[in-house]
């Protein structure tokens, strides 16, 4: 890979999305390790880290 770089947020999810989808965050969605449902938590985002975050939301 000769022209590549991270995109911003620098973050692990964010540019692993970046890298498989060949898009920025702003078209897959992704702007940091967290991911928002408001249905779940309506003030903020959910670490996909957490499994007990992960199936709140399956």
């Amino acid at each position: 890979f000769e022209n590549h770089h991270s995109v911003y947020p620098t973050v692990t999810r964010v540019n692993a999305s970046s890298f498989v989808t060949g898009c920025y965050p702003a078209k897959h969605g992704l702007m940091e390790n967290t991911v928002y449902f408001p249905k779940v938590n309506p003030t903020g985002g959910l670490s996909t880290g957490s499994r007990d975050n992960l199936e709140k939301i399956m």
